[in-house]
Order: C-alpha cells, then sequence, then structure tokens
C-alpha cells in the first residue's frame, strides 16, 4: 500500500490517481475491515440500549430511547470521524510532496 500512496504523489495525471485510489479503497473493503467495524458498531448500539433498559429497570424511573437520538448520534459521530479525516488528508495532498518532506509545519 505504501507503494500505491508514492504512486499517487508521484501522478500528475488527474485520471491516474483517480484509478489509484478507486483501487485503494475496492482493496480496503475487500478485507472485510469496513464490514467488521460496522458489525462492532451496532453491537455498541445495541449494549447502550441494553444497558440503559438494565438502570432503568433497576432505578425503577421510566425511559424511552427514541430512534433519532440514535440515529442523530450515529449522523454526528460520522460526520466528526469523516470531517477530521478527509480534512487533513486534503490539506496535506495540496502540499508539494518535496516540500513537505523538507520541514514540518
Amino acid at each position: 500500500m505504501t507503494c500505491d500512496v508514492l504512486n499517487i504523489i508521484q501522478q500528475s495525471n488527474c485520471d491516474e490517481v483517480l484509478k489509484l485510489r478507486v483501487r485503494l479503497v475496492k482493496e480496503n473493503l475487500n478485507g472485510g475491515k469496513q464490514i467488521r467495524k460496522f458489525g462492532c458498531r451496532l453491537l455498541g448500539v445495541f449494549f447502550g440500549i441494553v444497558f440503559a433498559k438494565g438502570i432503568t429497570a433497576v432505578i425503577g424511573m421510566p425511559s424511552e430511547i427514541k430512534l433519532w437520538a440514535v440515529a442523530a448520534g450515529l449522523l454526528v459521530s460520522a460526520s466528526v470521524g469523516v470531517f477530521f479525516g478527509v480534512y487533513p488528508a486534503r490539506r496535506a495532498a495540496m502540499l508539494d510532496p518535496i516540500a513537505a518532506l523538507r520541514f514540518e509545519l
């Protein structure tokens, strides 16, 4: 994968860069890592709901878990992850590779 990243840096043709990026994404998805991560996230939501219902049963106070609240939490966390993943990567991609290797900002 490191060689592929170096190929992306060295390419000047946008079509070639796009082809390399698509290939990297396909390889990543084919590894199944994203599917396992998604399953772990769903498992975390499930355990959160079970924990909340368990506390409700112990305390005796009524509570309700709204589906929109769970969806909003997932949307916000995914948005933060995408933003803080894409923004630095895009900023780094705009740098001249030789100048970036000379010093750190």
